[in-house]
């Protein structure tokens, strides 16, 4: 779905999802870069449940994008790029999508914080709009978070619980401070030499 033909046909385009979902659909992407505002996509669009790959843009998600409207068992890839959405409903997207491997967050708004828990996901990459504070309490599958990028003033990065854990950088420049466990780093102080073990 591209551009400004189907801002004022939302009510059409929620009826095909559930039409989609009867036709084992794989991939989404939906992309309202010309629109004059940014439409609110249709609760159906939570609930195909072959959908492996969901691309949104410009858009707004559902209000009702929380855990009971979710139907994403086999989702695989999130990308949302200049998405406006609750932080309730993009937690929820995260931790209670049981297939997703890879998230890649641009320019997210109405989003404070993230809390997150997520059994499998392996990847998240961010640039992350609004958000103050990243905390990642349960990722025992996380082996990359990339991209960090907080431009909302001085933010906090935490990681909790992320065993796997193998790459962790792009900071922005306004993170800090960095909490790696029991460990707090202000990264605006610290030194080239600073060595933290594992």
């Amino acid at each position: 779905m591209y551009g400004q033909g189907f801002v004022n046909r939302m009510g059409v385009v929620s009826g095909w999802f559930p039409v989609l979902a009867t036709c084992g659909v794989r991939e989404v992407d939906v992309d309202m870069l010309y629109t004059v505002y940014r439409p609110t996509l249709p609760a159906s669009l939570l609930q195909l449940a072959s959908l492996e790959t969901l691309r949104v843009c410009f858009c707004d998600l559902p209000k009702e994008a929380e855990v009971d409207a979710l139907r994403l068992p086999a989702l695989k890839t999130l990308r949302l790029s200049n998405v406006r959405t609750s932080q309730d409903a993009l937690q929820a997207m995260l931790a209670h999508c049981p297939s997703l491997e890879c998230a890649k967050l641009k320019n997210i708004t109405g989003v404070k914080q993230i809390r997150l828990r997520s059994k499998s996901l392996v990847r998240l990459y961010g640039d992350l709009g609004d958000l103050s504070e990243l905390v990642v309490e349960d990722a025992p599958s996380l082996e990359e978070l990339v991209g960090i990028h907080l431009p909302s003033g001085r933010a906090t990065v935490k990681i909790v619980s992320a065993p796997k854990l193998q790459v962790l950088g792009y900071l922005g420049k306004n993170v800090g401070p960095l909490v790696l466990r029991d460990t707090v780093f202000d990264v605006n102080a610290l030194p080239f030499s600073t060595v933290c073990c594992s």
